[in-house]
């Protein structure tokens, strides 16, 4: 019968290798932890963008039908008034 011993350092290696490994998934998981947290805020920060993109999109609409309610306004005061200043000439 063949008796192997292990030293007492092979021991120590290994519990410094478990522990070790133990302490590397730890901040392992920390990490992941605050890559979902960081994650999670870009996506509401990528909400909000969009929310106000879609918001200042109508506010444009809404000046441009204006600007063009405004322009056909001012040609056609400009039309009335050369109108009058050619009949009354």
């Amino acid at each position: 019968m063949l008796l192997i011993v292990t030293a007492p350092w092979d021991f120590w290696i290994e519990r410094r290798y478990l522990q070790k490994a133990e302490q590397d998934k730890e901040k392992f998981e920390d990490q992941l932890h605050d890559m979902a947290v960081m994650l999670k805020r870009l996506e509401e920060g990528r909400k909000k963008l969009l929310l106000e993109i879609d918001s200042q999109s109508s506010e444009i609409e809404k000046l441009f039908g204006e600007n063009s309610n405004l322009t056909s306004a001012y040609q056609e005061a400009v039309g009335v008034a050369l109108h009058g200043r050619l009949r009354y000439s």
